[in-house]
């Protein structure tokens, strides 16, 4: 399943992460907070953003704060002595500033009294932005930090200053080798042989450029092919525990290319002991990545929420706005999703949005908070687990409530929980275990007896209950998904209709939503 049976390479950045990522030296960007009190940051006056994995993934619709989020990242830092910026276009320091992202443009306001903070591995700082007084940028810690913006996906061709500097070659450029192993990474993402490629750099501009069956620069690349050799040159250049912040990864990249890049990228980062910090509007992207790695941004005003690991479903109908349903379902994850489905009639189904978040029961709460503040005219009903006590639900669904002048908060957002008793997946075995059960597993996987008793078995004893059906697909050579599925319309179809209390209580607030 997408983001959750991590590979060998995921696994090594997460337990390096946890470990406080030892062997590089330098102090991990932990989280960005923003107190902006009158004032704000490009409209953004509180926000809170940690970051729980060394490649982070900003998502969310266009103003949510994705840009503004990376601009912070880049500041985190001031340069090691002697550190020259990655040459993309002209630089004249070799660290950044507030003035290389904020510029006041006519009518702008002034930003006063904004207060960014920055936390690290064991260190944190903070700077109050003003215009009027020294920012004191080398009070941060060190560390080599590169930045590659939107513009550089704008072609070559049509830059006017690269077509007057690079006219013809001239051998004061140099030319910067890529390394067979990046080479080999950036044909793999292109689905490409390429024989070589190198960085023609003066000292105020650059350029790629790349042999396959002919030989050309940056000037006849296209768009996404140029955009690669600039991003896996620097990531070949920058030197070991660096920070890389870069601006809609997938920029210019068809499907295939951008589910390529994010599997090189965590190799890279795992290789070179990197942090990474992005944003992505690509569901092929995002799907690709760890859930750890995910962050979605909603505003709500003036004020920035982040959701810690979103399903990549969540996050792709939060960033489209496709679903117009009467009612929005938050659960917890897939399983709790299937459930949901099974348990609603033909007719019901159109008329709700079911988005599992991710996280746990208290993600699931802080996503209805979340709702309620964006003033959604759509009503929500939050669906906990079913080991959630009618203690805690209330408990969840008070905390969700408490919003500021939210008169028909009462109304908007309503709870319920799965039916069992016990997680949803104990459960799902538990009824399971029985001639019924069998014979049902039996139609909707398509299966002998003997392979339907083994699938209820793994069920049963699986360690980690979200990881039975995953087992059980190893042993059948299915896919994970889609024994999740057959086993929990197997499940829908048991004597007695198990899961029809559950549709009528979501049925019951469709009614009342109208």
């Amino acid at each position: 399943m997408p983001g959750i049976h991590l590979n060998d390479t995921e696994r090594h950045l997460d337990g390096w992460w946890r470990a406080g990522c030892p062997g590089v030296g330098t102090q991990q960007l932990t989280e960005i907070t923003v107190a902006g009190g009158t004032s704000s940051l490009r409209g953004i006056s509180q926000a809170a953003v940690r970051f729980e994995y060394p490649l982070s993934v900003l998502c969310g619709t266009n103003g949510s704060g994705k840009t503004t989020l990376l601009a912070l990242a880049a500041l985190a830092y001031h340069a090691p002595t002697g550190l020259a910026r990655f040459m993309v276009h002209p630089q004249r320091r070799n660290y950044y500033t507030f003035s290389d992202f904020l510029y006041k443009g006519p009518n702008d306001a002034e930003i006063v009294g904004v207060v960014v903070g920055w936390q690290y591995s064991n260190a944190q700082f903070s700077i109050t932005k003003s215009p009027y007084k020294r920012m004191h940028y080398d009070r941060r810690p060190r560390r080599p930090v590169f930045f590659l913006g939107a513009a550089r996906a704008l072609p070559a061709a049509e830059q006017r200053p690269l077509r007057n500097h690079f006219g013809s070659w001239f051998p004061t450029a140099g030319a910067a080798a890529l390394t067979p192993a990046y080479l080999n990474r950036i044909s793999n993402i292109m689905n490409r042989a390429y024989r070589s490629g190198c960085r023609y750099q003066s000292a105020r501009y650059a350029i790629s450029g790349c042999v396959t069956d002919a030989t050309y620069s940056s000037f006849n690349m296209g768009a996404g092919e140029a955009e690669i050799f600039t991003m896996f040159h620097l990531l070949q250049e920058a030197p070991e525990g660096s920070l890389i912040v870069v601006e809609e990864i997938e920029l210019s990249l068809h499907p295939e290319a951008q589910t390529r890049l994010a599997r090189n990228l965590l190799e890279v980062t795992w290789e070179k002991k990197l942090q990474m910090v992005v944003s992505s509007h690509s569901e092929h992207f995002i799907d690709n990545v760890p859930r750890q790695a995910r962050i979605l941004l909603q505003r709500s005003g003036s004020t920035l929420a982040a959701t810690q690991g979103p399903t990549t479903r969540f996050a792709s109908a939060s960033v489209s706005g496709r679903a117009e349903p009467e009612l929005v379902l938050y659960c917890e994850d897939n399983v709790a999703a299937l459930l949901i489905q099974e348990s609603l009639a033909g007719t019901a189904r159109p008329r709700v949005s079911i988005l599992p978040v991710g996280g746990n029961k208290d993600t699931v709460a802080i996503q209805g908070h979340a709702h309620l503040r964006s003033s959604n005219p759509r009503r929500a009903m939050l669906i906990f687990d079913g080991d959630v006590t009618d203690t805690e639900m209330q408990r969840l669904l008070d905390k969700a409530r408490l919003v500021p002048q939210q008169a028909t908060a009462e109304h908007a957002l309503v709870a319920t929980r799965l039916p069992g008793g016990v997680s949803p997946e104990v459960w799902i075995a538990q009824m399971l275990d029985c001639d019924a059960g069998r014979l049902a597993l039996r139609t909707d996987l398509n299966v002998t007896e003997a392979q339907a008793t083994s699938v209820v078995g793994d069920l049963r004893t699986a360690t980690d209950p979200h990881e039975g059906a995953f087992v059980a697909s190893q042993r059948l050579n299915l896919d994970a998904t889609a024994v999740q599925q057959g086993v929990v319309r197997a499940l829908s179809r048991l004597p007695g209709a198990p899961l029809a209390p559950l549709g009528e209580r979501i049925l019951a607030a469709l009614e009342d939503s109208r």
